[in-house]
């Protein structure tokens, strides 16, 4: 339950503006108010601790808000994450960094700040040198990989700060060799939402919007800095040929470097059905 009023809240600009969108949202912001409050719990017991002087508090998530354009999409709303921070007499409180990082990045931070060596293998990178204003921009270019939530629809994304793309390896019936038939069912052709995550789906928001979204392309390169929003897939478009090119090549070496099982096609019907068991 919620006491927040519907009509006061500031929709975001991909959804649309209707009362079950509004409704949806509230619940979300009643979310946030209660995980702002646990978290309050949590700091006082540790200023009340005898570690209070020796301890580091990251509070992040691992996607972003369960809405159609959000959650389990490679748009900036769904992959685009609170990080905050909290480290007394290392880091003044208030300040806001807009460096590009990665989840990668969290496990060679960790051991950054405990002084420990982080091996060369590891694919990100410390963010500590930004938390200390040495470094302001983090990652060149950061990407991410999807092949099974809900169901399968395997992406891969690249996005530097001015670009982004999306490749989609959704499964249709051209493309269909190797792909497990049980959920080859699930990608009809026709109109949909991205929304593989039963969270998404069952939410009001999800269930306004049916219908209003073609099936994703599979490109898809935005300039974010022109088009925030990423509503205008530039893809095709001449003058845009060499920078697609470009996003081409670095989702290749990331596929490569990550050993992306989508280099040699379709996930097995094995394998999906080995994690869907997992859940």
């Amino acid at each position: 339950d919620t006491n927040i009023d519907p009509l006061a809240i500031d929709v975001p600009p991909y959804l649309p503006d209707n009362i079950e969108v509004r409704r949806d949202l509230t619940h979300f912001h009643q979310n946030i108010k209660d995980t702002d409050e646990a978290i309050g719990l949590v700091l006082a017991a540790i200023a009340d601790s005898e570690i209070a002087d020796n301890t580091v508090v990251i509070f992040t998530t691992d996607h972003g808000c369960p809405f159609p354009r959000a959650k389990s999409t490679y748009y900036d709303p769904g992959i685009r994450i609170p990080l905050v921070m909290y480290w007394p007499g290392r880091f003044d409180g208030g300040e806001v960094h807009d460096a590009m990082l990665s989840n990668l990045d969290f496990m060679p931070t960790v051991l950054d700040i405990c002084g420990c060596e982080i091996p060369e293998r590891i694919e990100g990178k410390s963010f500590l040198p930004v938390l200390e204003g040495k470094d302001s921009e983090g990652h060149e270019a950061v990407y991410g990989a999807l092949y099974y939530d809900a169901f399968y629809d395997p992406m891969h994304y690249v996005r530097t700060r001015k670009y982004k793309y999306i490749r989609s390896f959704a499964v249709t019936a051209e493309d269909a060799e190797g792909a497990d038939p049980e959920v080859l069912a699930e990608h009809k052709t026709g109109t949909w939402i991205r929304a593989d995550d039963s969270d998404v789906q069952r939410s009001l928001a999800w269930q306004s919007m049916l219908g209003e979204y073609d099936k994703p392309p599979p490109e898809e390169l935005y300039d974010l800095e022109a088009d925030p929003l990423e509503q205008e897939n530039l893809v095709g478009k001449d003058s845009m040929a060499g920078v697609l090119e470009q996003m081409r090549d670095l989702m290749q070496k990331m596929m490569v470097r990550s050993d992306s099982p989508l280099l040699e096609g379709h996930v097995s019907p094995d394998l999906s059905r080995t994690r869907n068991q997992r859940g």
